[in-house]
């Protein structure tokens, strides 16, 4: 009994902030519903939800600071002078897995259109839909290289147009009739109140490449940045915390006034659906076919192989947790990959692979812009995707970091953040389902990087903590696997070398 007692206590301690935000959402329908009833006015919705509104104001705040610092401090990390074949192998993989997760959540997204896309739309007229998709790949050109760094973070660059309307007259038959035609009288290149995502992106990536590339004279920039993004992921757990009180006034807000609540529900049930294809696709389908293909092994038994690691990824939803065990399954006597490879390659996939955690962003993007009734062109498909893409080698290594992301997604696509609040509801479910999916792909990772690498590793001396590094004037961030503490404790140090 005590055993049980304790077992439980620590089921409710590792996962008290799932628990609590899901009290939040049941708190939300329940008041939501119930307040709906009363036809609240616009006053009353805006102060149900000011604290939601408070909660996504704090996270947005954080934005540049988590998105600058990490990817500099990510791409500063990545040294090609280490092994540099298992290091371009392992990076391309992870970036064309990635790709691959963000390109199969918008395809379904976009077939199977969750969000069914209502009569409600507004409609656009035909000359302003023809000239937006090549205006939104220029405006796409333009946020990739801003001509002001400091502007970029609290603007984007676009098109604006001057639309006119002009009466024709039409008679057949004898029936006269008059149609009102929207033309574009003119357009020019104005700005719009949000973050230049893209932008900080590429110009982070830049930074940090050149950060590497300079050696001892970029270390104390480096390390700076390094602090930086460790800071900045502190004050995000705490963040996090308000959580069950802003999904709550979030969801109170929208459900007190939804116009087809009905509708909402179905449309998010269809989502979730389509969620769940992507990952079963994503691990059942694709990654068999990769491992069968490259590994030429039985992927049954690498599922298998890796059932500790992926039982401690649905506890926690954090990889980085489960990194121990699965340096020891993938170093040991199935799958028997070289500890030179395991050790740089599975430190580095759970920080930048994110496979799962593509499938969802990009789907929910697609999904939320169609709730909101947003005009889909290829522009900005285009657009979701390579933000995706690259955005996911910055999503926070916390529980529920893909929410986050999605904020800042919607608000570089120019979607109010509030809508997504449904996606809350669910994020105790699909948080495990996305990190799953992260797992194993991390691990296949490794298992294709050492089948492509195996014959030209090099012989060096292992004392047995050989990692991630970044190597600035002697000085090594490696990634110290404690695996005789009980709570499995991942830490990073500075060691000098």
């Amino acid at each position: 009994m005590a055993s049980s007692d304790k077992s439980c206590l620590y089921f409710i301690k590792t996962n008290i902030l799932v628990i609590l935000t899901l009290i939040g959402v049941v708190i939300g329908f329940a008041i939501g519903i119930s307040v709906r009833e009363l036809h609240p006015s616009a006053d009353a919705l805006m102060w149900i939800g000011i604290l939601g509104e408070l909660y996504l104001n704090v996270i947005k705040m954080m934005i540049v600071p988590l998105v600058a610092s990490s990817i500099i401090s990510g791409t500063a990390s990545l040294d090609p002078r280490f092994n540099g074949k298992i290091s371009l192998v392992g990076i391309s993989f992870i970036l064309i897995t990635n790709f691959f997760g963000t390109v199969l959540g918008t395809v379904l997204c976009v077939v199977i259109n969750p969000g069914g896309r209502s009569s409600q739309l507004r409609p656009v007229s035909a000359a302003k839909t023809n000239i937006q998709t090549q205006d939104v790949f220029a405006d796409l050109l333009r946020n990739i290289l801003p001509g002001n760094l400091v502007a970029a973070t609290f603007q984007v660059t676009m098109t604006k147009y001057e639309i006119g309307e002009r009466i024709v007259n039409t008679t057949i038959n004898g029936t006269h009739s008059q149609d009102v035609i929207s033309f574009i009288k003119n357009k020019n290149l104005g700005t719009s109140n949000s973050v230049n995502m893209l932008g900080i992106l590429v110009i982070s990536s830049f930074f940090g490449m050149a950060t590497a590339a300079t050696g001892k004279i970029g270390r104390p920039f480096f390390k700076f940045f390094y602090a930086a993004t460790e800071i900045v992921l502190v004050v995000l757990e705490k963040i996090l915390w308000f959580t069950p009180i802003g999904v709550a006034s979030l969801i109170m807000k929208e459900v007190a006034g939804a116009d087809d609540l009905q509708g909402n529900f179905m449309r998010l049930g269809i989502f979730i659906g389509t969620f769940m294809l992507g990952q079963v696709i994503a691990l059942f389908i694709v990654l068999p076919i990769i491992y069968v293909v490259i590994v030429r092994r039985n992927p049954l038994k690498f599922f298998t192989s890796l059932a500790e690691p992926m039982l401690i990824v649905l506890a926690t939803t954090l990889t980085s947790i489960a990194m121990p065990e699965s340096l020891r399954k993938l170093e040991g006597p199935y799958n028997k990959i070289d500890k030179r490879i395991t050790r740089f390659i599975v430190p580095l996939n759970a920080a930048i692979g994110r496979t799962g955690s593509c499938i969802f962003l990009s789907a929910s993007c697609v999904f939320i812009s169609q709730l909101e009734n947003q005009d889909q062109n290829a522009g900005s498909i285009v657009l979701i995707i390579l933000l995706v893409t690259l955005m996911s080698f910055a999503v926070p290594s916390i529980p529920s970091g893909s929410l986050v992301t999605i904020i800042i997604l919607l608000s570089a696509i120019g979607i109010p953040p509030e809508a997504a609040s449904l996606l809350f509801a669910f994020d105790w479910f699909s948080d495990r389902m996305r990190s799953l999916t992260n797992i194993y792909y991390q691990c296949l990772t490794s298992a294709v990087t050492y089948k492509v690498c195996k014959s030209s590793l090099r012989s060096i001396c292992d004392d047995g903590k050989v990692g991630l590094h970044d190597d600035i004037e002697g000085e090594t961030i490696i990634p110290i696997v404690d695996e005789n503490n009980k709570d499995i404790e991942i830490r990073a140090e500075f060691i000098s070398v």
